[in-house]
């Protein structure tokens, strides 16, 4: 072979070579293309709504089904990247995109939450679930499915998206689900009580399946201890039909009730009673058994004992209208008379059958003026009701004068129905002059002389003491803590105790002596010679130790008085002059420990001006940014921690410097400023608070409460409505009440307590021992903590009763469930005396005295060195 051809045959295999990979190519990318083809005829071609995106986020394929579902033409998205604005009707990635960023979880939870998962069958796919809102014809809810495409190298070339409306099964979902809340919170709300029976051993046993509020309150019981357990046990333990303890007969024959009602499908009805010794009903209940197609039976308590209550007081007020003394007679709309009580009878002289059917001009007399009817009549339209004395005729003829109230009675649409016209005959009160003027001049409850009366006869005592040269002495005494008395027992009980004083005021003076009431809990005393023997001082005595006698109605062992006393000439000459220091004086008695006496004297009056000035500042002391927060700091000497902080009013007056507490919160609750102040007070100390927990300092914070604050209708409003604002969470806040709050207020004490716990904030009563708790109150009140009260905490130590009461409380404490703080604690010897009782939270001057807000962050550290230090035993 020639050099030529040796050198040809490399060229040709070569030439070959290529044409070979040339071919492979082109039949591998026929191959490709029909791929291709194929997956757009399956994807095309299937029902399922169907998108393909490449690696660029651009759309390959968009089916038909998709074009139906979206109305969006394939020619218009494939080639772009419009899938996000198409779902989401903004630039969000859908789940393709997804898949071929590759993206990590923390993406499918950003942009999905926890609607989305991995797929159990498919490597790469996630499949969700959400809502889109900007499709055509509404929102609808999707589940869709998106998968990796892979190159023949494993690379992700693109996704595939799956989209399956699902919108009639969320909304039947939902119906189901709202349907079931609406009658679960049918359930749960029902007035009556519900029981749901389980039968068990073919309907010879049943079980507890279920029970509704109304229920438990009715069975004294909580739900999680009776579901599950048998009716037999059940009906023993916590009555289903009536409340109070039922008898193994009663249970049996619930029992017995329920069989039937299973057995016969019939539902059975029972009514039970219960009285009190004296036949008054105290529960009443109609019980309706029920067979439920599934086979469970329904008990059904009706509470109907406020029913039997009314009946029972229909009967009463029948009673009443047939046998009270006061004349009665009721009207229809039009005037005419329906109905006559016997004392109308006996008044007038005209019997039911003469006055039934007529007009109450019956009885008119002609006294009254032609315009009178009219001018009733426009009162009883206007007002609903007319008062007043009436001229008219007897049967006989008679004339006489009658005291009248008529009142407009409206029907369910608020039209006036009935007119009910109750009257006296007062001809003989009328006659009688020299009563009436009585009833001008004296005290309709205590009979006493009223102030116009008084200054009558202080004017009267005066001219006589100037004409034979004597003294006088006033004596202003004023009930200490009468409103708490009226509030604890009510305005009848407190008006009985207001009759009693009087008595006893006047047992305590001469005949000559005058001795009134000038309202409420006020009374006065005219001592018209002070020559005489008996010192003004003995007197003044001798009444405050009548006062802390005994009182049976209401049943009050002590009642104790602030007396102020004025005398003629010293200190004023004429009636007002000497009221009015009395009141000054009387005040001071208040001021200086009440169950007191105290003589009017100059200096007085500018006490009493430095208090009116007091109140002025005070009033502008928000305004001006006079008050300020101060905090102390409680610890828990067994984990070795400061856990949290009390807030503390201060006032730091521009001119008087810092204001005694005792000074300006009694005279804040007294002027009516302590509920802004308090409100105050508790945004401050919130806001200090978040404060603190943003700087890494959590500590719990406690706010004290007054009186007037708790009477606040809108106290828990307030209270979620700063919590809101300061985004300080519930948890973090305590609220102190005094003993005194929760036993005065004690009707309402447990309902605005559970309030203010649904908002999640705690609860504490403050200087525990100090007042009149009731221990079953104590059991019913969610309280968290007992504040043991500091003048037990400084005397335990070397006083054995305060010792006992202290170790009282912590017992009592740990067997109610509850923390227990001691406050005032000053010493080691208190702190040792605590720790051996296993008291370990404390507060006081031992850790710290009240600081404003940058002192007491400065001191957390040394503070939380003391108590680390306290924390360990006391050798």
């Amino acid at each position: 072979m020639t050099d030529n051809g040796r050198s040809a045959a490399p060229a040709n295999r070569r030439d070959h070579r290529e044409c070979d990979a040339l071919t492979e190519r082109r039949r591998i990318k026929v191959e490709h293309g029909s791929e291709r083809d194929r997956l757009s005829q399956i994807i095309e071609g299937s029902p399922v709504p169907t998108f393909v995106i490449d690696e660029n986020h651009v759309v390959t394929h968009w089916n038909r089904a998709c074009e139906a579902i979206f109305s969006v033409p394939a020619a218009t998205i494939i080639g772009t990247r419009r899938q996000r604005e198409i779902f989401y009707g903004k630039d969000r990635p859908c789940l393709a995109d997804l898949i071929v960023d590759q993206a990590g979880e923390e993406a499918y939870e950003r942009y999905y939450g926890g609607k989305y998962r991995k797929s159990a069958l498919i490597s790469g796919a996630y499949e969700a679930e959400d809502l889109f809102p900007v499709f055509q014809g509404g929102p609808h809810w999707l589940f869709f499915t998106a998968a990796p495409l892979f190159d023949k190298n494993g690379t992700i070339v693109g996704a595939v998206e799956t989209l399956q409306d699902v919108t009639d099964r969320k909304l039947a979902e939902m119906a189901f689900l709202a349907s079931e809340r609406r009658f679960r919170d049918l359930f749960e709300t029902m007035s009556d009580s519900v029981v749901i029976l389980q039968p068990q051993d073919e309907g010879t046993e049943f079980v507890v399946a279920d029970m509704n509020p109304a229920a438990e309150a009715a069975c004294l019981t909580d739900r999680d201890q009776m579901v599950g357990k048998p009716l037999r046990d059940a009906a023993s333990a916590a009555p289903l039909a009536t409340a109070g303890p039922v008898s193994t007969e009663t249970a049996l024959a619930t029992l017995d009730a329920v069989r039937r009602v299973w057995r016969t499908g019939r539902p059975e009805s029972r009514f039970s009673i219960q009285h009190d010794e004296g036949g008054k009903a105290l529960d009443c209940r109609n019980t309706h058994f029920i067979r439920l197609p599934t086979g469970e039976i329904a008990c059904l308590s009706e509470d109907v004992t406020e029913r039997e209550r009314n009946q029972a007081e229909l009967e009463m007020a029948a009673s009443v209208f047939r046998h009270t003394v006061e004349g009665i007679f009721v009207t229809d709309a039009r005037g005419i008379i329906v109905s006559v009580n016997p004392a109308f009878t006996r008044i007038t002289g005209y019997d039911e059958q003469e006055a039934v059917g007529q007009s109450p001009r019956l009885l008119r007399s002609g006294l009254q003026g032609d315009d009178f009817p009219g001018i009733l009549w426009e009162s009883l339209k206007k007002e609903g009701s007319w008062q007043g004395q009436i001229w008219n005729r007897r049967k006989n003829g008679e004339i006489f004068l009658e005291w009248a109230t008529i009142t407009q009675v409206l029907d369910a649409q608020g039209r006036p129905s009935r007119y009910v016209a109750i009257f006296n005959d007062i001809t003989d009160l009328h006659r009688k002059d020299e009563q009436i003027k009585h009833q001008a001049y004296h005290d309709a409850l205590t009979g006493l002389p009223n102030r116009l009366l008084l200054s009558k006869r202080i004017e009267q005592a005066i001219a006589v003491a100037r004409r034979n040269g004597h003294g006088i002495a006033l004596l202003f005494i004023d009930l200490d803590h009468f409103k708490t008395i009226n509030d604890c027992f009510g305005h009848d009980m407190g008006d009985k105790l207001l009759i009693e004083v009087a008595r006893r005021l006047k047992s305590c003076v001469r005949d000559s002596d005058t001795v009134a009431r000038l309202g409420g809990d006020e009374f006065i005393i005219v001592i018209g010679d002070t020559s005489l023997p008996e010192s003004v001082s003995h007197v003044c005595h001798r009444i405050l130790k009548s006062l802390r006698q005994h009182f049976s109605e209401p049943e009050v062992e002590v009642v104790t008085g602030s007396i102020g006393i004025s005398q003629f000439p010293e200190d004023g000459g004429d009636a007002e002059t000497l009221l009015k220091h009395a009141d000054i004086a009387m005040y001071e008695s208040k001021r200086r420990s009440r169950n007191t006496i105290s003589f009017f004297t100059a200096d007085m009056t500018h006490k009493m001006m430095r208090r009116l000035e007091l109140e002025s500042d005070l009033r502008r002391s928000i305004d001006h940014a006079e008050l300020e927060v101060y905090y102390q700091p409680k610890a828990d000497i067994t984990a070795g921690d400061i856990y949290g902080m009390e807030a503390l009013l201060r006032w730091r007056h521009p001119i008087r410097g810092m204001v005694p507490p005792d000074e300006f919160i009694p005279l804040a609750e007294e002027i009516g400023m302590i509920v802004p102040i308090g409100e105050w007070v508790l945004r401050t100390a919130c806001r200090d608070a978040m404060g603190l927990h943003a700087a890494g300092q959590r500590l719990h914070l406690s706010v004290n409460l007054s009186m007037q604050q708790f009477r606040d209708p809108d106290l828990v409003a307030r209270i979620a409505g700063i919590l809101a604002e300061t985004g300080l969470a519930p948890e973090w806040l305590e609220l102190e009440l005094t003993e005194t709050i929760i036993m005065t207020e004690a009707t309402q004490s447990i309902e605005a307590f559970n309030q203010i716990k649904r908002l999640g904030v705690a609860l504490s009563i403050d200087d525990f021992g100090t007042g009149y708790s009731s221990l079953s109150y104590l059991t019913k009140l969610p309280i968290d903590t007992l504040k043991i009260d500091r003048s037990f905490i400084q005397h335990c130590g070397h006083d054995g009763n305060s010792a006992t009461v202290v170790s009282a409380i912590i017992n009592l404490a740990a067997q109610l469930g509850h923390s227990v703080v001691a406050e005032g604690v000053e010493t080691v010897a208190q702190l040792a005396f605590l720790r051996e009782r296993k008291c370990s939270m404390i507060q006081g001057y031992l850790l710290g005295r009240p600081v404003p807000l940058s002192e007491f962050t400065t001191n957390l550290a040394r503070w939380g060195k003391i108590v680390a230090a306290l924390a360990s035993p006391i050798a």
